[in-house]
């Protein structure tokens, strides 16, 4: 090939989402946490709380396009994603096109889906009646509607046959797939821009149980859960912006090339947002469980000190010795409360071996010479902070 043939950019370095481990890495690692996170939901509503509802059913719709705009992306590794498309046979651009079109629509159809789930799971939180209700089944019906064109226009995107996209007839073929670059590019970032739109009217409805006194979360996890719809909505605007610079692969003829990278943010982007509708859902009653297995013990320890000066009503052995009457002062072990012991007293104090200095010492805790600290520790078994389950009507 004469090099004054190549394209300007056949000599830059290759980007890091075009290398077909990265693409790898990404798409399983990310479907099998979907997988299990959706698992858990699935298991948590129908066996744990027995209150399935709309929004699960939207949700494994959700991640089913997930999974498979994933393994399109896998697949086309094989067939030219991340290589320079006039490197390709004819045959590994039509395959690679048939792969684009399947990643195209589960990724129009995914976004619409999780959305309207997501504000399924708000209806099942707030009060009927009230205004977020209201706003929240206006957005629900119309993002629905949104997500319902989309996917139209993404799944017969070519009448009569889709097949005329990838044949490279063209015949029939509108919107994203038009043979008109501008008009598939207006379309890619029309459906781009008004889901940033979405995403971020969909956070702010969230943000409104950080006001609710009877939330079904605790302050620390909604946090966690908006920073992480935030996150998202953050790699909505990346792709975005990247699909703006890209002119959604329609300003240059080398697709393959130019596209993973937006390919790799459409499946991270959507996967966050399926992870933030799931995991709410079966969290509490796995923290519960852990909580049950991880014990801790906490300590409080005290101490007390008993010393001849405390006020301690103590007598001096001498006293003892002397067998001298009550003083009435600190010193004197017996005070008025304890007369009834001077009978008892003053037999023992009879007795020899009592006399003695070093037996009494031994004898009274509390002597002179004796003198001691006593610690006390209360020990009290606890568990962390337990997480409530979840009422059967709740969303989260």
């Amino acid at each position: 090939m004469d090099p004054s043939s190549l394209p300007p950019n056949f000599y830059d370095e290759k980007p890091q989402a075009n290398y077909q481990s990265t693409i790898y890495g990404v798409c399983f690692t990310l479907v099998v946490l979907l997988w299990v996170t959706t698992s858990l939901r699935l298991w948590t509503r129908f066996r744990i709380v027995k209150s399935p509802g709309l929004d699960d059913l939207f949700v494994v719709l959700a991640v089913i396009h997930v999974s498979m705009g994933a393994i399109a992306t896998c697949v086309a590794t094989n067939f030219g994603l991340g290589q320079h498309i006039y490197l390709l046979t004819p045959q590994q651009i039509r395959s690679f096109l048939i792969c684009f079109y399947l990643i195209g629509v589960s990724y129009v159809s995914s976004t619409a889906l999780i959305k309207v789930s997501l504000l399924c799971q708000y209806l099942r939180i707030y009060e009927p009646g009230t205004h977020t209700y209201r706003f929240t089944q206006f957005m629900a019906v119309v993002i629905g509607l949104w997500g319902f064109a989309f996917a139209f226009m993404g799944w017969f995107g070519c009448f009569p046959s889709p097949a005329s996209f990838w044949n490279g007839t063209s015949k029939g073929c509108y919107a994203s797939f038009s043979p008109d670059p501008h008009v598939a590019v207006k379309t890619i970032e029309g459906h781009s821009g008004v889901n940033v739109v979405f995403d971020f009217i969909v956070l702010a409805i969230a943000f409104r149980l950080l006001f609710m006194k009877d939330a079904p979360v605790n302050g620390k996890g909604l946090m966690a859960l908006l920073c992480m719809g935030a996150v998202s909505c953050s790699f909505g605007v990346w792709r975005l912006a990247d699909v703006v610079v890209a002119q959604a692969g329609k300003s240059s003829t080398d697709i393959t090339w130019a596209e993973p990278t937006v390919f790799l943010l459409s499946i991270v982007e959507v996967c966050i947002a399926c992870l933030v509708a799931t995991i709410p859902c079966f969290w509490p009653i796995i923290r519960v469980g852990l909580d049950k297995i991880f014990v801790m013990y906490e300590f409080n320890v005290s101490s007390e000190s008993r010393y001849h000066d405390d006020h301690v009503e103590l007598a001096p052995t001498t006293s003892w010795e002397a067998g001298t009457k009550p003083t009435g002062g600190k010193e004197d072990v017996r005070s008025l409360e304890s007369m009834s012991g001077d009978t008892e007293l003053s037999k023992a104090s009879n007795l020899p071996h009592y006399r003695n200095d070093y037996i009494q010492n031994h004898v009274d805790p509390f002597g002179e010479e004796f003198q001691t600290e006593a610690t006390v520790q209360v020990g009290r078994q606890t568990s962390k902070k337990k997480g409530r389950a979840l009422p059967a009507d709740s969303a989260f």
